[in-house]
């Protein structure tokens, strides 16, 4: 049974590699606030723990790869019973991706580390003990999402913030601060984040920030950037309970209206009371503090626990402290961390952790799966399937995947150091297909509080001209050149019977009998009316129509600019949705080879006058021959969008859609190109045999090596929705027919 070998390594043999460690498994702990946490040998008994079998001397505890100290309470007697106990110091996460860190259990072998301890009794004539010291607390609330298109550094930028303060408007902000000593005075920082870029105008905003009421700053700054205001706060200013920060945008600089700032976050230094309003206070003696210096705690209760916390995978006990009217401490050095808790926390959840095989070398993979763990069930019919094509297949479930290379913490990278492992350690040749299976969401920590699940994360590149891509290219790039060496595509499924309902259209589409007919191809362009690019879209769609008629594809053109561009939008779009919309819903119904699209778009739809839409694929007819459809468009597989629970993007509609729509999509999860799409057709067109994805790849690797290298560029937002080893039905008249249950390299 493989184990948990990297985390045994970075652990220093702490956990399974002790002599005489038993191989019951391993628990996990999730916490996601910062402080001292209480685990009793009931909830690890209801976890699975055999608590017979444990010795207390022998429990470990680790997050990260390293160890963690432990206080086991009530272990005198040898055992570790129900009532019995497990303290320690947990630190909640604060990333992009998650709150919730993970701690690790287990047990048998060498004793393990437990929390020292250490004396903090004051000594006598020490003069007065502090009732106050300085700390700084942050105040941020992520409730608005940032498009920052032209952020100089793109990979440095929030993508989340408190609120959107528009030109003319006054916001106020609430700012509580604990516990401020009477009189306090402070500092307080405030983080500002320039929303809009006017290219005419310089500078884009003026802000005024107010506190109390006070005028902090009147200021003018340009572009999509970071302004930080620090102001120091006479005494007084800082009251006990609600404070109001105000920022105000007058909209007078020559950017008018436009003028839109983010407030990001704030941070205020003060004199803070130690005194106890919930159960844990954690405070900082001050850097240059003496180093006989006393505290007087109050309100900590007939049982307190003190730690020193300045090295927090091993914090010290603080003993020997007397009581007063408050608990009063030496504190042991400058520049040091104190806990102070009357009450420890519980953690979020305690749970078993099944062994994985993942690391195992003797492990081999052609078509590698990253799939959500309850609709693996569902795939089964499509991994036979690949056997029988003579594929080695492997399903790695995703639960395992962060559990073996990320410490149990959800995040992209996990997936990412996975796939390149596999590449790197398993049996060659090495996997060529990577299937993500199941669902994503660019709001990874709901901030939104939509409920919409990330069964699969994706990865959010940090491009610039761009709102920051959901690419799914990351996870296929084993050596960090921006060239994939597999090939990757997503099933955005989020039931299992949504996933069983994909796999049975790819299974009628791929072991079907070859079509008969002529290959069809649909091509749809849009109207551009900006004066220098009139025309772009229909020259875009006539020559990739060209280059299907001489590969012998009959190809049809939509060209929207044939119902007048003069009429009002709303007759316009009537007679768009009258004229060309059931030509697309037919050659849904009828089957094809290929629908292509180029022109504006939005997440649901085609066009501005929605030539086709998301609703459109509800009720679509069945199809024995769904096309590949590419959109060189913006926004239309934007299939990571968690606002709207329950709807999907237009290429996720197609592809979901159970008998007719598509048979995968290749789409821009956020502002797409054009460049992409020249190289993408041409290549489908002339390797028939190639399955999609590898000519996706092959395409986009065409594109980098032809081109200067450039952030923004479409390579990073087009994603492939379907799985990367199917091959397009091609007539057998057409030549070089598919033919069902072969593999192609």
């Amino acid at each position: 049974m493989a184990t948990r070998t990297g985390w045994i390594v970075g652990a220093v043999g702490l956990l399974l590699s002790a002599a005489g460690a038993h191989a019951d498994g391993h628990w996990k702990i999730g916490v996601n606030r910062t402080g001292l946490y209480r685990v009793t040998g009931a909830e690890l008994a209801a976890a699975g723990l055999p608590l017979a079998k444990v010795n207390p001397r022998t429990i470990r505890a680790g997050c990260g790869g390293r160890p963690v100290a432990l206080l086991v309470t009530g272990a005198a007697d040898g055992r570790f019973d129900p009532g019995d106990a497990l303290l320690f110091y947990g630190e909640g996460l604060d990333t992009e991706y998650t709150d919730t860190n993970v701690y690790w259990l287990a047990y048998g072998g060498p004793p393990g580390r437990r929390i020292a301890s250490r004396t903090a009794a004051p000594p006598k004539g020490n003069g007065r003990a502090a009732r106050a010291v300085s700390t700084t607390v942050r105040f941020e609330e992520n409730r608005t999402y940032g498009k920052l298109f032209y952020a100089a550094q793109p990979e440095k930028v929030p993508h989340w913030f408190w609120r959107l303060v528009p030109a003319k408007q006054r916001q106020e902000f609430t700012i509580t601060p604990p516990q401020p000593a009477a009189n306090a005075a402070g500092r307080l920082v405030v983080s500002l984040f320039g929303n809009t870029l006017s290219f005419t105008a310089n500078p884009d905003h003026h802000t005024r920030v107010f506190w109390n009421g006070r005028l902090l700053e009147d200021a003018t700054w340009d572009g999509q950037v970071e302004h930080r205001i620090t102001a120091d706060l006479p005494a007084g200013a800082i009251r006990a309970g609600q404070n109001t920060l105000a920022i105000e945008c007058p909209g007078d600089t020559a950017a008018g209206e436009v003028d839109q700032v983010f407030l990001d976050w704030v941070e205020l230094t003060y004199p803070r009371q130690l005194t106890l309003t919930g159960s844990q206070l954690e405070l900082r003696t001050p850097k240059g503090a003496n180093r006989q210096a006393t505290y007087a705690i109050a309100g900590l209760g007939p049982q307190p626990i003190l730690l020193d916390v300045s090295q927090p995978l091993a914090p010290v006990r603080l003993t020997g402290v007397t009581r007063q009217q408050a608990l009063t401490l030496l504190a042991p050095g400058a520049g040091r961390r104190i806990l102070a808790s009357r009450e420890p926390y519980s953690p979020l959840w305690v749970r078993k952790d099944e062994p994985s095989g993942l690391r195992d070398p003797a492990l081999g993979a052609d078509y590698l799966v990253v799939a959500a763990d309850a609709l693996i069930p569902a795939l089964q019919p499509l991994l036979e399937w690949r056997r029988q094509q003579g594929m080695r297949v492997y399903v790695a479930p995703v639960s395992e995947i962060y559990d073996e290379f990320g410490e149990g913490v959800f995040t992209p990278a996990a997936i990412r150091t996975f796939v390149r492992y596999a590449s790197q350690r398993w049996q060659k040749p090495a996997p060529g297909f990577l299937l993500l299976v199941g669902d994503a969401n660019y709001d990874y920590r709901d901030y939104r509080k939509t409920g919409v699940p990330n069964l699969v994360p994706s990865y959010l590149a940090p491009v610039s001209g761009n709102i920051p891509p959901a690419t799914d290219w990351y996870f296929g790039c084993v050596d960090d050149d921006h060239q994939p060496e597999l090939a990757v595509g997503r099933l955005p499924v989020r039931t299992p019977e949504e996933t069983a309902a994909v796999v049975a259209k790819i299974l009628r589409y791929e072991q079907g009998e070859p079509p008969a007919g002529p290959a069809r191809a649909l091509l749809v362009a849009d109207h551009e009316t900006n004066n220098t690019t009139v025309g772009l879209f229909e020259r875009s769609i006539e020559r990739l129509a060209e280059q299907c008629r001489q590969a012998q594809v009959e190809a049809e053109v939509l060209a929207l600019r044939t119902v007048d561009p003069k009429l009002p939008n709303n007759e316009r779009t009537r007679l768009v949705r009258q004229t060309f919309t059931p030509r697309v819903q037919r050659f849904l119904k009828e089957g094809g080879v290929l629908l292509v699209y180029h022109g504006h778009g939005g997440d649901r739809y085609w066009a501005g006058q929605k030539v086709l839409e998301a609703r459109d694929l509800q009720k679509a007819p069945a199809s024995a021959l769904p096309p590949l459809c590419i959109d060189i468009t913006c926004f239309t597989g934007w299939f990571d969008r968690p606002d709207t629970p329950g709807t999907h993007c237009l290429a996720e509609s197609l592809l979901l859609s159970a008998q007719g729509g598509a048979i995968a999509c290749i789409s821009p999860s956020r502002m797409g190109g054009l460049d992409l799409a020249r190289e993408l057709v041409p290549y489908l067109l002339e390797h028939r045999e190639t399955p999609i994805g590898v000519a996706f790849r092959e395409a986009r690797r065409v594109f980098i090596t032809s081109r200067s290298w450039e952030r923004w560029d479409p390579v990073e937002t087009y994603v492939l929705l379907g799985d990367p080893a199917l091959r397009l039905r091609w007539p057998a008249a057409a030549g070089n027919a598919s033919q069902p249950g072969t593999q192609s390299e």
